[in-house]
């Protein structure tokens, strides 16, 4: 039976395909360098389309990044202000405050260089970015230049925190020596008692 297809089939296979390959009929191999052609083209066109979504990728993380940074350096400008503000409200009330302004000159220029960290940060990333190279290098080179900012933000905190904790020593008031209270005098003072009203 098989022989009865195949006896059947190869004639027409033969009638349809001509004795030589043509424009029209290229040849088997000519059509499989075609096909792997096409599919190289294509490979490469998803490469480019990958490689133009990472770099957008990339750039939004560093948008988010500096962003975040950012929020997170004026976060501590603000907390620096109330702690000056508290520094200033007991150097009126006449606590010795030298010390922890000293401590605080220090926290705000931590805070500044954070800033600066931050402001020359944004313009590596763009560096970083435009330089084309490959897309794990430019994310740990992006990595370790976050990580170098955050350990400046970091010291602003811990020095803030110093700062914090020395106002708050200051900040105790005295407590004001006990007095005897009113001696109990021996007879004692009469309770009206409730009438019943009618």
């Amino acid at each position: 039976m098989v022989t009865l297809l195949l006896g059947s089939v190869a004639p027409a296979l033969a009638q349809g395909r001509p004795a030589s390959p043509s424009e029209n009929h290229p040849s088997f191999k000519e059509r499989v360098l075609d096909i792997f052609q096409r599919n190289e083209e294509r490979r490469e066109e998803r490469r480019q389309q990958l490689s133009e979504r990472r770099a957008a990728q990339l750039r939004q993380w560093e948008e988010r990044t500096v962003k975040r940074l950012t929020n997170i350096v004026s976060h501590l400008d603000r907390i620096a202000e109330l702690i000056q503000d508290r520094i200033d409200t007991l150097k009126d009330r006449g606590r010795d405050v030298t010390a922890v302004q000293a401590q605080m000159d220090t926290a705000k220029s931590m805070i500044n260089n954070a800033k600066q960290s931050v402001a020359s940060a944004s313009e590596e990333f763009e560096d970083i970015l435009a330089g084309g190279d490959d897309e794990k290098i430019i994310f740990r080179d992006l990595h370790a230049l976050q990580r170098d900012v955050l350990d400046d933000i970091r010291a602003a905190h811990r020095a803030l925190i110093k700062v914090l904790a020395a106002t708050r020593g200051l900040s105790v008031t005295p407590t004001a020596h006990p007095t005897a209270s009113p001696a109990a005098s021996g007879s004692p003072t009469p309770t009206p008692t409730p009438t019943a009203t009618p």
